[in-house]
């Protein structure tokens, strides 16, 4: 019994010290989400970006979800198409074409929003095609890392599932700017393809909910572990029986 005791407060100490660990990791979660959120807000309520800032010596690799104002040329002979992409919960891809910047040798890639899967062959792109020389407004994306990038031996892909900057670049003559933009969408724009801005959760999520949660559970563990070995050492010694108390007399 004693050996079976000390195996069960081992087992207790244990699984608490598991426990207070996962509590203190959601605090980590939770710190680290509200870092991002001030990060994020912080870049939302900032003064829109320039082409200056993009061909200059900017590092852009901070400047997620910040706005932008571009202009430039279209070059519709090079854009392909994001699958896997919804509107309204409509299945369909969204158009990613270069733009050229004004006075400049680079290019950014920009999302031009969403048409559906029935319009999504190369072929019928040409009646989503704008003004050339246009002013884009929009929001910085970062390029978006594909484990596989373009098949082998395929020279020109037109369907991609991120927006792979450093395999794009295989395929586009233009040198491209290390980041994307999506359009934002614009009241006056009633046409293909539709624009929607980046969808962001600003919460703080679950995290401290969890924390509390695993922090009642050591709590609850812990005290309930140590009342039961007080109620069993006051349990009253049980009287012996008869038979047991008897004393045979000589």
């Amino acid at each position: 019994m004693k050996r079976k005791a000390i195996l069960t407060i081992v087992l207790v100490i244990i699984a608490m010290a598991v426990m207070i660990r996962l509590g203190f990791w959601q605090l980590d979660r939770l710190a680290q989400r509200r870092t991002f959120n001030a990060d994020v807000t912080a870049q939302l309520q900032a003064s829109p970006l320039t082409v200056a800032d993009l061909t200059g010596s900017t590092d852009l690799s901070g400047l997620n979800y910040r706005s932008i104002v571009l202009r430039g040329r279209y070059d519709y002979s090079q854009q392909v198409a994001l699958n896997n992409q919804e509107w309204n919960a409509q299945p369909g891809v969204h158009l990613i074409t270069p733009l050229v910047l004004d006075d400049s040798d680079q290019a950014v890639l920009v999302d031009r929003g969403w048409i559906p899967y029935s319009q999504s062959d190369s072929t019928k792109w040409s009646q989503f095609a704008e003004s050339e020389i246009v002013e884009v407004r929009g929001r910085i994306l970062q390029s978006q890392t594909s484990p596989l990038g373009a098949p082998a031996g395929v020279t020109h892909q037109t369907t991609w599932f991120r927006v792979d900057i450093l395999a794009l670049q295989k395929q586009i003559s233009h040198r491209l700017v290390p980041i994307y933009v999506q359009q934002f969408p614009d009241s006056a724009w009633k046409n293909l393809p539709y624009r929607s801005d980046v969808n962001l959760d600003l919460t703080e999520g679950p995290h401290l909910g969890y924390a509390l949660t695993w922090f009642s559970f050591t709590a609850i563990l812990g005290i309930g572990s140590l009342g039961y070995v007080v109620s069993k050492r006051r349990l009253p010694i049980r009287p012996q029986s008869q038979s047991q108390a008897q004393i045979v007399q000589p």
